[in-house]
């Protein structure tokens, strides 16, 4: 929905916040930078705003996602509907040097959405997904955000992406920041972040370094400016640039644009 607006830690146990577990640790052995081979990541996040069987039949379609994902390292996506799993795993199939990994079906309505992201191939040694439907804090989300935990080599990096309830944004971005990881951590998606349902989302994120500003827009239509698409990226992480893809993307393809980030662990 859219409107008008106008420290190294290595060797030492990690908290992350997650789901159910707020206070609980976990042991990583994680060190603040990539080895010298590796590169910077470049992240990537898009609502495809209804991704179900009607748009995995059109193929040109499909390669045009799969043509914007290849441009990047990780890359989240938000508001598929599918039921049996069928249509993301097309999309799947166009990206073969890519793993993918899809949370469980979420909401409280009969209408439900799913997380997924993308990631290179060979490019990590591990990657977790934690539950999102761990009863403790469900009751604060329509949609509990998707936490993923990424590690290569002796670095380890939390992500978490969330299509939060318009109506309910302010609320659900501040208990976002509330159970997110403060350190290596990325945090984007589809938050509903501006114009009437939400103001001074940046102010919430102490210890972030904001990559979408307020002022930019993250809408297709030429009858919105809205700045609902974040990606907030964590003070010891190097923010190296970030902007908004809109190449091509049109209301047929979606009514987001991508918004990205080049990170340096």
């Amino acid at each position: 929905m859219k409107q008008n607006k106008k420290t190294d830690i290595s060797d030492r146990t990690f908290r992350t916040g997650h789901f159910g577990h707020q206070n609980a640790t976990v042991n990583f052995t994680v060190t603040t930078t990539l080895d010298s081979t590796s590169s910077d990541l470049r992240i990537a996040s898009w609502n495809l705003q209804i991704y179900g069987d009607s748009k995995a039949s059109n193929d040109q379609l499909v390669e045009f996602y799969a043509s914007k994902i290849r441009q990047y390292d990780v890359f989240f996506v938000q508001e598929i509907r599918d039921a049996d799993g069928s249509a993301i795993q097309v999309l799947a199939n166009k990206l073969p040097d890519y793993d993918l990994i899809v949370s469980e079906r979420l909401g409280t309505t009969s209408s439900k959405e799913q997380y997924g992201v993308f990631y290179r191939k060979n490019m990590f040694n591990r990657v977790i997904k934690l539950s999102e439907a761990e009863t403790t804090l469900t009751n604060l989300f329509e949609r509990p955000p998707m936490e993923t935990i990424f590690q290569k080599d002796n670095l380890t990096l939390f992500f978490w992406t969330e299509h939060t309830k318009p109506e309910a944004a302010q609320n659900e971005i501040k208990q976002l920041y509330n159970v997110s990881s403060r350190l290596r951590t990325v945090i984007t998606g589809d938050l509903n972040a501006d114009c009437s349902y939400s103001s001074n989302v940046d102010a919430i994120f102490s210890g972030f370094q904001s990559a979408i500003k307020d002022n930019i827009d993250t809408t297709v239509s030429p009858n919105t400016d809205c700045a609902y698409d974040r990606i907030y990226v964590s003070n010891d992480l190097k923010l190296i640039s970030s902007g908004v893809d809109s190449v091509g993307i049109n209301t047929s393809v979606s009514d987001h644009y991508i918004v990205w980030v080049e990170v340096q662990p």
